[in-house]
């Protein structure tokens, strides 16, 4: 079981990863604009897992896919409800606004050290709209040419974490609700980037759903 999750993980990451082949500029369009910029949020629920897994996270393999799809200094921001939030300055200050500023490696340690006790998560996306602002001209992990997107999609995410006090082979799991609000940009070399995240939850915060269940 192990060795198929592995595999599977392995191939995931390589879709991201790897540049497509280059293509004439007339063959690149609108729909394939659109798969490329939702794949960086599907690879971004991938990458968001690998770092839950009871602290033993692969921390290295998750910065690699959130380098590839952000931008350097991608301002995230997760507000309950606030859209207008400001970006959140790194670990230190996350009793202030709630985002964060600069590189993904920062974004990486926040994720990380939230999701510390957890014993797995599951990034479940769905709903999603992406609106291509502009096109570019060609293969934009090729040409030098710019492109613009909006994203938004729905998240529920599946959080199992011990329950209080611990009880042997038992988890608490919870469910948080809310939506993605992206904006995407082609970075010159690279192709589709994320240089702005905003994860707005839901009015009724968590979702209301939260159970003790069995664990391994």
């Amino acid at each position: 079981m192990k060795s198929t999750l592995g595999m599977l993980l392995g191939l995931a990451l390589a879709a991201i990863l790897v540049m497509p082949s280059p293509v004439a500029a007339q063959s690149y369009s609108v729909g394939d604009a659109r798969s490329d910029v939702g794949q960086l949020r599907n690879m971004y629920g991938v990458a968001t897992d690998l770092l839950a897994r009871d602290g033993a996270g692969d921390f290295e393999r998750a910065l690699e896919i959130y380098e590839r799809i952000f931008t350097d200094d991608v301002c995230i921001a997760f507000a309950p409800g606030d859209p207008g939030q400001g970006c959140f300055q790194g670990i230190a200050g996350i009793s202030g606004p709630t985002g964060v500023s600069g590189a993904p490696e920062a974004w990486a340690d926040f994720v990380s050290w939230a999701l510390a006790p957890s014993l797995g998560t599951q990034h479940l996306l769905g709903s999603q709209v992406v609106a291509i602002d502009e096109l570019p001209r060609g293969n934009p992990g090729t040409s030098n040419s710019t492109g613009h997107a909006t994203m938004s999609t729905y998240l529920q995410a599946w959080q199992v974490f011990p329950t209080d006090p611990p009880e042997e082979g038992k988890g608490d799991l919870s469910l948080y609700i809310g939506t993605y609000f992206d904006l995407a940009e082609v970075t010159r070399g690279v192709g589709w980037q994320i240089y702005d995240m905003r994860l707005i939850r839901n009015p009724n915060g968590s979702g209301g759903e939260s159970r003790v269940i069995n664990t391994p």
